[in-house]
Formats: structure tokens, C-alpha cells, sequence
């Protein structure tokens, strides 16, 4: 560095503007450093969030369809137990006027 400095009053303040921002943006460049690797931890962290998120969905709405296809079907035997109650107890009724 004293070879740079060597130079005249314009340059040596050239080099040490240069040498002070080298040591500036190098304390900027590792902040940032440890700033992307913070988002990219984050991002790694709201990939799984969102991934464990859609397979809770997804087993949700299979257990909604679930429920939807037995409430059906219960309502299915509930109205053929209604017709059978019916027809058994209008032969009742012509067994009880006979």
C-alpha cells in the first residue's frame, strides 16, 4: 500500500476512499449475506408451512365427501325404511279389517 500512497495528495486520497469503501461495502456484503440466507431459511419454512397446509386441506375435503356420501346414504335408508313402515302399516290396517 505505500506504493499507492506514493502518489500525489489526489491519488493518495483516491486509494484511501477506495480502501474505506472496500471495508464499508464489505461489512454491507456480508449483512446482506446474512440477510439472504434469513429470507431463504423463511422461504424454506413457508414451503413446508403451505405444503403441510394443502395435504391438511386436501385430507379435509376427503373427510367432507366422506361425511357428505354417508349423510346421503343415510338418507337414502332412511327413506326406505319410511316406504316399508308405510307399506307395513297399511297392511295392518287391511289385516286389521279383515
Amino acid at each position: 500500500m505505500t506504493d499507492r500512497l506514493s502518489g500525489s495528495p489526489n491519488q493518495v486520497d483516491d486509494v484511501l476512499i477506495a480502501s474505506i469503501q472496500s471495508i464499508l461495502l464489505s461489512q454491507d456484503r456480508d449483512r446482506l449475506r446474512q440477510i439472504e440466507r434469513q429470507v431463504a431459511a423463511i422461504r424454506s419454512v413457508h414451503e413446508s408451512q403451505t405444503q403441510a397446509l394443502r395435504q391438511q386441506v386436501g385430507d379435509l375435503l376427503s373427510a367432507i365427501d366422506a361425511a357428505q356420501q354417508t349423510a346421503r346414504n343415510s338418507q337414502e335408508s332412511a327413506r326406505d325404511l319410511q316406504v316399508e313402515v308405510e307399506l307395513l302399516r297399511r297392511k295392518a290396517q287391511s289385516d286389521s279389517k279383515d
